[in-house]
This record gives structure tokens, C-alpha cells and sequence, in this order.
């Protein structure tokens, strides 16, 4: 294989790779209650839940960045939109655009 197959292979692999491995390690993380400066939107049973994204799987910050800045927001959200994950990206970029992070 030449090296350029390769790597046409890997930049697509990757970036739709992220919403299975998000799938697999649970799009959602719990804090604690926290009441101050916090959209309801994510309180579910007094937990504070919050979309994974980047900072927690640091290795596909580039992905949340091309989803977050580029043309390529929608295929990739349709293509999480087939793993069941559409709404957790779409809050993770909402977090990330508003600074709300526990």
C-alpha cells in the first residue's frame, strides 16, 4: 500500500471513529448536584448530567474542532445522528461554545 492510501485511509477513519468510541464509553458523565450557573436542561434526577467530549477523550479535540468551526459540522453530526449520539454533540458543543464545564 502506498503511503498516500494510507493516509487518505486514516483521515477518514478517524473522524468517524469517534462517534462509536464514544458510544462505547458512555456519552454522558455525572457530577453531583450543582445548582449555580447550570442549564436545566442537563439535570436529570438532581445529577448534573454533561455530554463526553474532547476533554475527556483528548485524542479527538480535532474532532470536536471540526465540528465545532468547520463545514463538516453536519455530515458529522449525521453520522453520529446513525449511533444514537446527534444530541450528546450537539450539547458538548454547546458547552464547549458557552464555557460550561463543572
Amino acid at each position: 500500500m502506498t503511503p498516500f492510501v494510507v493516509t487518505i485511509t486514516l483521515l477518514a477513519v478517524y473522524p468517524l471513529s469517534y462517534a462509536p468510541v464514544l458510544r462505547m464509553v458512555g456519552p454522558w458523565k455525572s457530577h453531583g448536584p450543582i445548582s449555580v450557573g447550570s442549564p436545566s436542561t442537563y439535570f436529570v434526577s438532581g445529577t448534573l448530567h454533561l455530554p463526553v467530549d474532547g476533554r475527556e477523550l483528548p485524542v479527538y479535540q480535532p474532532i470536536d474542532w471540526l465540528i465545532d468551526e468547520t463545514p463538516l459540522r453536519e455530515p458529522l453530526l449525521d453520522w453520529a445522528e446513525l449511533w444514537g449520539l446527534r444530541d450528546v454533540m450537539v450539547a458538548a458543543g454547546n458547552c464547549r461554545r458557552t464555557g460550561f464545564h463543572p
